[in-house]
């Protein structure tokens, strides 16, 4: 798919995953067999794009993982163009993608090494470019058991007392279509969240492509 840019975010901390006893950088830790990495330049691959940037910290961490990429590039890209962008500092969890997408004519798809999931990428892009949207967002229903009773109150009455309940919140899901137009909002570092406001506050479309797929954030061993 030549026109699209795969990006895959690779420059964290990942102090979470160090605290917890790991020292591998977390892009490289292995979960079913494979390193995180791994499943998402695959998973890149499996949907058709042809040319793919890892960006890493400018850093000892960020040259183990440029090591492993060139040592394994061929094996798991599925023969995809993978490529090392460096962050020359901190460019927040999603400024980098400037570096890595200077030919903001093709539209650039943006997933974090940490995470792990089945939903079709493919999809995402064709809903992103059907809605021409300038950013697409997707999102999947996150489950969260509030630690308390809930109480429903209406005009001064208490309707319902639900003890400890589990709700379904919309949470984005670390995947992202980006179009031309974002690019201009990344003008040095940003995150994810920056990104999303500014881009409302200019007036852009922003899109929520909403998935029933299996989702995983790994933030540590457990």
């Amino acid at each position: 798919m030549d026109r699209v840019v795969g990006i895959v975010m690779a420059g964290g901390a990942g102090r979470r995953m160090s605290d917890s006893g790991i020292g591998e950088p977390k892009p490289l830790v292995r979960v079913a067999g494979r390193p995180l990495l791994e499943w998402n330049l695959r998973a890149l691959a499996r949907a058709g794009v042809t040319r793919i940037h890892v960006v890493v910290r400018d850093d000892d961490v960020g040259a183990r993982i440029a090591d492993w990429v060139e040592a394994t590039r061929s094996a798991v890209s599925d023969g995809a163009d993978v490529r090392v962008t460096r962050e020359p500092r901190p460019m927040g969890n999603i400024g980098g993608v400037r570096l890595a997408w200077p030919d903001a004519a093709r539209a650039g798809l943006v997933v974090f090494a940490d995470n792990i999931t089945d939903l079709p990428l493919r999809d995402l892009l064709d809903h992103h470019d059907t809605a021409a949207n300038d950013i697409t967002v997707a999102v999947h229903r996150e489950p969260f058991r509030i630690p308390y009773g809930v109480v429903d109150v209406a005009d001064g009455l208490v309707t319902a007392y639900t003890e400890k309940p589990t709700i379904q919140v919309p949470v984005g899901s670390g995947t992202l279509a980006l179009g031309p137009r974002s690019t201009a909002l990344m003008d040095g570092p940003v995150g994810v969240v920056d990104l999303v406001t500014t881009a409302l506050a200019d007036g852009l479309r922003v899109g929520a492509w909403a998935h029933g797929r299996r989702w995983v954030d790994v933030n540590d061993a457990a």
